[in-house]
């Protein structure tokens, strides 16, 4: 997919017209089946014409206001040469104002922030699932087990119980104290954050 960009173009509401027809001639504004897109915004252009300058409108050495247009189109990277051709045609300005502005598509970015969170999801459902607590218990029974037969504690597999159930009684319990951590956390965090005004109550 050829990258595309956002292409501003301010220019006097006389002309502003042909600006605009120039781009879509030239291929700009084509939003999948509609062509000619564009936004416009009213606004004050400034600016003082130097010397060896040809100013359509003003005078060399003299400040000047012209209500102008700001002209918004999208375009494509292999498009971008042939329209800002199209509009140096047609603009009054010698020096026309074009910005473009390079533009992350919008599918592909709605895509991965979808994919993103869905990662997130099955991580936390992961983080809460019995299997992940069941197999945790599992390893630290196998763990604990097989500590204590290497060092010769009578009955290691039954002495393995009592840590392995410690363990899953606070896989358990500790999202209960998280809850209760982030409520209180957020109680003062909100009381900090918005102190009583001066004289309310005196």
């Amino acid at each position: 997919m050829s990258k595309s960009f956002k292409l501003v173009v301010t220019v006097p509401e006389s002309h502003a017209d042909a600006v605009r027809f120039a781009m879509a001639e030239a291929g700009a504004g084509q939003i999948g089946n509609y062509k000619g897109c564009s936004f416009s915004s009213k606004g004050i252009g400034r600016f003082i014409p130097l010397e060896g300058a040809q100013p359509a409108i003003g005078v060399v050495g003299l400040g000047e206001e012209v209500v102008e247009e700001r002209v918004e189109v999208n375009v494509d990277f292999d498009q971008v040469e042939s329209v800002m051709s199209a509009i140096r045609s047609v603009h009054p300005y010698d020096e026309p104002v074009i910005d473009l502005y390079p533009l992350a598509d919008g599918m592909d970015r709605i895509s991965t922030i979808e994919e993103r969170n869905a990662r997130v999801e099955m991580n936390k459902a992961w983080e809460g699932s019995f299997t992940r607590r069941g197999l945790l218990v599992l390893f630290t029974y196998l763990a604990v087990g097989l500590y204590l037969s290497a060092i010769n504690v009578d009955r290691p597999w039954v002495n393995a119980i009592v840590p392995s159930v410690g363990f899953l009684l606070s896989t358990l319990t500790l999202p209960f104290f998280k809850r209760r951590w982030i409520r209180t956390r957020s109680s003062i965090s909100n009381s900090r954050a918005c102190p009583p005004l001066a004289g309310i109550g005196e």
